[in-house]
């Protein structure tokens, strides 16, 4: 067993060392490392001060949570999550040997006078740490691989699922897809308005973009019929989904309404107790967009834009800078006309032939 040492021998090897001992205030401070240490039980985590005074002084529902990365082999990556941001967990080492003690002692003003020496057991020796690094999550396109299997094409695809109980194994709800994609819970619903996912008998489910801008075209017919003036008050919540009742699920219009529409306080019909939501000029452009695209891989510029301004509800205006290309959702190509003409496949002019014919077909019952 070690001898404790006593305050003359610490003053004299002081001493020896050359170092003033006025900053000791009469006090030495001896550590003692346990045995075992407990080294490999603690790890140190460097936290921004911001992020420190909003979990210690902040909102009292704030906290920091551990997730790893859902790979094989525990192979994945760690993050830090709190509620509206993610950060990458990265291993980083110190220049010097760090200390762990459940307890130091630092001068005081009303500190003890007379000469004392205290020990101070160490519990762990560590020489590295971890940073936290902001980062973007989650990932999108693992978001859309892992939902790809649950594609929503409409209430058809309830009788389908219903016959085929084997269909919802690849279904996942949303304690699933928060374990398999380690991130924010306000990151994680922002990817979800963003690929159009909806939470359907419990799954989380991406809408196929036909069936989406099937229930807008639904939508804007049931206001011509009511006589709705949606562009001054948009459209009376509780009222259009009760108008869709037979056609799509009362749930599931909801939702997409959510998606779609914005909700503006100033904007209520003075008649009504309904909740008015205002239709986004962007966000139904850009659905209606993504639906002609998906038929179709490319197009030729004009005949995209005359479809595109034809597809979309009367009264809308579709941009394709802003609802597409800069949105992330299509690439425009400008290239020089060959001199033989065009060179658009026979399938492709008869898939456009068709898409014209279903609209003007629309339009017509429409009016």
């Amino acid at each position: 067993m070690s001898t404790p040492r006593t305050y003359e021998s610490m003053k004299k090897l002081l001493d020896c060392a050359k170092l003033d001992i006025s900053f000791t205030s009469n006090i030495f401070q001896s550590v003692k490392f346990d045995h075992p240490l407990l080294s490999e039980e603690y790890k140190l985590i460097e936290v921004p001060n911001w992020l420190a005074d909003e979990v210690i002084h902040g909102r009292g529902d704030q906290a920091i949570t551990l997730k790893d990365e859902h790979k094989s082999n525990n192979t994945g990556r760690v993050f830090a999550c709190i509620s509206d941001k993610t950060f990458s967990v990265i291993e980083a080492k110190t220049s010097n040997t760090l200390l762990l003690a459940s307890s130091w002692w630092l001068p005081s003003s009303d500190g003890p006078k007379e000469n004392l020496v205290l020990v101070t057991p160490i519990q762990a020796v560590k020489n590295n740490y971890f940073e936290l690094q902001q980062c973007s999550a989650p990932s999108l396109k693992q978001l859309r691989l892992l939902l790809s299997p649950s594609l929503y094409y409409g209430p058809v695809d309830d009788e389908c699922d219903s016959e085929n109980k084997s269909s919802s194994l690849n279904y996942f709800d949303r304690n699933t897809v928060e374990t398999r994609l380690p991130c924010s819970k306000v990151e994680l619903n922002e990817a979800f308005r963003r690929l159009h996912v909806c939470e359907i008998n419990g799954y989380l489910r991406i809408l196929d973009h036909e069936y989406m801008t099937q229930v807008v075209r639904d939508l804007f017919a049931l206001a011509d019929e009511n006589a709705w003036d949606w562009r001054k008050y948009g459209f009376p919540l509780h009222a259009s989904i009760e108008g869709l009742a037979n056609q799509h699920l009362p749930n599931i219009t909801k939702q997409i309404m959510m998606l779609i529409c914005s909700q503006l306080e100033n904007r209520k019909a003075f008649d009504s107790k309904d909740v008015y939501v205002y239709p986004r000029n962007s966000k139904i452009c850009q659905i209606v967009g993504e639906h002609l695209l998906s038929v179709i891989s490319s197009f030729d510029l004009n005949d995209f834009l005359t479809l595109w301004k034809a597809s979309v509800p009367n009264g809308l205006r579709p941009k394709l800078r802003r609802h597409l290309t800069c949105a992330g959702r299509a690439y425009c190509e400008i290239t020089p006309l060959p001199t033989n003409g065009t060179s658009v496949k026979l399938e492709e002019l008869q898939v456009i032939s068709l898409l014209l014919e279903k609209i003007q077909t629309t339009s017509t019952k429409m009016n």
